[in-house]
């Protein structure tokens, strides 16, 4: 009960962080919002870096330097993206992020895939391609003739 009300609870947090994207979007340029969330971000883990931080082997420097470049990258996309449309719009699109750790996972860690995971990568799909489909016009009403 604790980890479904931790889930449920961290769902309402991030709907509440994709709002704010949208309108810290609709306020500044990418880049001064990348500058801002990674300074904050670099300050949080600063304080804590005395005691928790731990030096890097050598040979990871350049895939983090490649994590952190594909990083800012998609910290900049979603920047320009929550500009220029409405967040009700571009939000399902985030749910194809489970949909890319399927196949990321599959193809560079060997991870099997179960069918019941491929069916609720479908039905994600499906969900994102319902919801990205452009409101209906409603019908004029009819009235009634006297």
């Amino acid at each position: 009960m604790l980890g479904t009300a931790a889930v449920l609870v961290s769902t309402v947090f991030y709907a509440y962080n994709l709002i704010l994207s949208r309108q810290q979007a609709l306020l500044a340029k990418p880049v001064e919002i990348m500058l801002f969330q990674n300074l904050f971000v670099a300050i949080m883990l600063g304080l804590a870096a005395p005691w928790l931080a731990v030096a890097l082997p050598s040979e990871l420097w350049l895939p983090l330097a490649g994590v952190a470049l594909l990083s800012l990258a998609g910290q900049f996309l979603m920047s320009w993206s929550y500009a220029r449309a409405e967040a009700q719009y571009l939000i399902p699109t985030e749910y194809s992020a489970f949909i890319w750790a399927i196949a990321l996972g599959w193809f560079f860690f060997g991870e099997k895939v179960a069918w019941t995971t491929l069916a609720g990568a479908c039905l994600i799909v499906a969900g994102c391609l319902i919801a990205a489909r452009a409101n209906p016009k409603l019908a004029e009403p009819i009235e009634a003739a006297v």
